[in-house]
């Protein structure tokens, strides 16, 4: 997990200069396509687009605005990747100072012991500093994923074959995907990790120790327990709930849809 730290920065600029690029070729394609003035985002401005200055102030507006989402969804990201991957790597190093443990002399093991648990205390106080940071900043992205990917697919439903759309649809529905599961698969990467070092205490050849340093690993094992992130203190941080979000888009998107469809019949 070491690796990760060094590679985050430059594919999370990578990642936001091909957000930027697709949002360009969505605008030209939009503009190739379609009849009039093309716009990045469909909205509504107090002021008469029809004029070239006033055209060309709200294109500014969205660009930067483009921009700005962009790079503050690739930002905090790139932070939370990069505190997991830390927090990984912490508990990787216990684990190999605890499976390295029975190499030292018989005198020295205990202190090895206590600073391992030394270490491991640090590193579950900063999980739970971890947790208590981003579980509410987290907690907004899995609702509006689902809430995006629902509105999306209905809109890919009802669009009736306009290739322009699909593409902004594509690209919203990709870059949704990729930060859940980019978040959920560190959050599996952390949870296995702190679990792992219950297995490495258990893998330490401890049999045959001194009756202290015996106990000692017991303790240890009894009280290491695999640590997982949490959005909003409900939602788990784990791979299996890209799942559950994609089962709950696909209910509120049938809810959705037999709603419009009462309201048309209604009509």
């Amino acid at each position: 997990m070491a690796g990760w730290i060094q590679r985050i920065q430059p594919m999370m600029w990578r990642l936001n200069f091909c957000d930027w690029g697709t949002h360009l070729l969505y605008f030209i394609l939009r503009g190739v396509a379609g009849n009039g003035k093309p716009f990045f985002f469909n909205s509504w401005f107090p002021l008469d687009t029809d004029d070239i200055a006033s055209y060309t102030l709200v294109i500014i507006m969205q660009a930067l605005g483009s921009v700005m989402i962009g790079t503050t969804l690739f930002a905090v990201m790139g932070l939370y990747v990069t505190l997991v991957s830390v927090g990984c790597t912490q508990l990787e190093k216990i684990q190999a100072a605890l499976l390295d443990i029975k190499q030292h002399e018989p005198s020295e093991m205990n202190t090895r012991l206590a600073e391992c648990v030394t270490h491991h205390q640090y590193v579950l106080r900063y999980m739970k500093e971890l947790e208590k940071t981003f579980s509410p900043v987290l907690f907004g992205p899995f609702l509006l994923v689902v809430a995006a990917l629902c509105f999306t697919a209905y809109t890919a439903i009802t669009l009736g074959g306009k290739f322009v759309e699909f593409i902004q649809i594509f690209i919203i529905t990709a870059a949704m995907m990729f930060q859940i599961q980019a978040v959920c698969w560190f959050g599996t990467q952390l949870t296995q990790q702190s679990g792992r070092v219950r297995d490495a205490a258990w893998d330490s050849d401890w049999v045959g120790a001194p009756v202290s340093f015996q106990r000692s690993i017991i303790f240890m094992i009894s009280v290491s327990k695999e640590f997982k992130l949490t959005a909003g203190k409900i939602i788990p941080v784990y791979q299996s709930t890209v799942m559950t979000v994609l089962n709950e888009t696909y209910t509120y998107l049938m809810v959705l849809v037999n709603f419009v469809d009462k309201s048309s019949r209604t009509q």
